[in-house]
């Protein structure tokens, strides 16, 4: 029970266990609910019974979202604060690849973080129609998404209680360098001038698309935000470790992303990691709430008020990825 003495490492179990509980709950009113949902139902006391029953579930699994979104940050934080306990660890990197599936429980929970923040936004374009339009819609989404933060709260879970502080874990300094293609290289070489490229491209045909949506929501231009934040994720994790690590920390063979959370690297390595998360889970946001845009007009309405603050917030992202680079960059 080691893990009980670290704030960061208890904080994030005890909010694998609420994510845990709160989507079983949530998911029993949500089958419940699509079983016997009826827009056109007779407002009699099984009807009543069963929008409370929705409104109650759809709460749970909003505050479940809440939660889950949040869970990579403790990951990292609880995994950073337990390196000087693990010999060999100098970060947030060797504690991870130490636990047993600490990489993939990592993955998973990025990939949970994306799944709820589009759930949620949906619900937000829920809360603004009339007796709850979207309500079979969300309770059938709910049922993929808190599979997806069920398997995230229980590979966390199985990482860090099963982690052994006895064992020699993989220094940063050495394992994300040997992968990245660009081995002791500067970051001026060819390939990293390539991936600065490639975001370059993908980052300003993001900020276009944001642009273009907030002055005017359509169903185009919202796809066309989603889909190229999308394509973006790929070359922005990379973009991470070749570029914003090594301009960041001042070293060109220095290409771990999770160094940029520690303090040498502040403020620039949390602007980059800031800017990138909210530009990218804005933009995959409005692959969520872009079908609702076809429903009829009061829905169409909601949808465009959540598009519009959603491509705000994906266009302010980008810029504060691209600050936090270029300030980096100068002042190394």
């Amino acid at each position: 029970m080691w893990y009980l003495t670290h704030p960061w490492i208890l904080l994030r179990a005890l909010c694998s266990l609420a994510v845990g509980v709160l989507t079983v709950a949530a998911l029993w009113g949500c089958v419940a609910t699509l079983r016997g949902w009826r827009r056109d139902a007779p407002a009699d006391a099984r009807a009543l019974h069963l929008e409370r029953t929705a409104e109650r579930a759809l709460g749970l699994f909003s505050a479940a979202c809440g939660l889950a979104c949040g869970s990579v940050a403790l990951t990292v934080l609880a995994a950073d604060e337990l390196a000087p306990s693990l010999r060999g660890a100098a970060c947030a990197y060797g504690v991870l690849s130490a636990a047993p599936g600490g990489m993939d429980a990592l993955a998973v929970s990025g990939v949970a973080l994306a799944l709820a923040s589009g759930w949620w936004r949906l619900r937000r374009v829920d809360a603004r129609l009339p007796r709850g339009s979207l309500v079979r819609l969300l309770a059938a989404l709910a049922l993929p998404v808190g599979a997806a933060l069920l398997l995230d709260a229980w590979l966390s879970l199985r990482a860090l209680s099963g982690l052994d502080l006895g064992v020699r874990a993989s220094c940063c300094a050495v394992a994300p360098v040997a992968s990245s293609g660009l081995l002791e290289a500067p970051v001026t070489s060819l390939g990293a001038l390539q991936v600065l490229a490639r975001e370059s491209a993908l980052g300003g045909a993001a900020l276009v698309a944001a642009g273009a949506l907030t002055l005017e929501v359509t169903a185009l231009r919202a796809w066309s935000l989603g889909v190229v934040s999308l394509a973006a994720v790929g070359p922005s994790l990379r973009a991470l470790t070749d570029l914003a690590a090594p301009w960041v920390l001042g070293r060109p063979e220095h290409r771990c992303a999770f160094c940029l959370l520690r303090a040498e690297a502040s403020p620039a390595g949390p602007v980059v990691l800031l800017g990138l998360a909210l530009a990218l889970s804005s933009g995959l946001g409005a692959l969520w709430v872009a079908p609702v845009l076809r429903r009829g007009s009061l829905a169409r309405e909601a949808a465009r008020r959540e598009l519009h603050a959603l491509a705000r917030s994906a266009g302010l992202g980008w810029v504060l990825a691209a600050l936090g680079l270029l300030g980096a960059r100068l002042a190394g």
